[in-house]
């Protein structure tokens, strides 16, 4: 799954995007939303490359958790905690 290749793939910033670029794209839509946001570890991922150095990386961390923030009220308040 995409959160075990994320873990391999941690130290390569382009891999790492594209990883993270594909499951921003499960977010768009209910049925895969509801799986990813529920079903798997890739929220408490993210949620730990809040800190990357790589600007692209903590861009795209921001967009996926404003966007699950706004489909999740249980993340919102884990994300909210986390960022501030």
């Amino acid at each position: 799954m995409l959160q075990d290749l994320l873990g391999a793939k941690q130290e390569d910033d382009e891999m790492v995007q594209q990883i993270l670029n594909t499951f921003f794209k499960f977010l768009f839509f209910a049925a895969t939303r509801d799986i990813v946001l529920h079903s798997t570890q890739m929220v408490s991922i993210v949620l730990e490359l809040l800190s990357d150095k790589n600007p692209n990386i903590k861009g795209l961390v921001n967009g996926i958790l404003d966007y699950v923030q706004l489909h999740d009220e249980m993340w919102m308040q884990e994300i909210k905690m986390r960022r501030f």
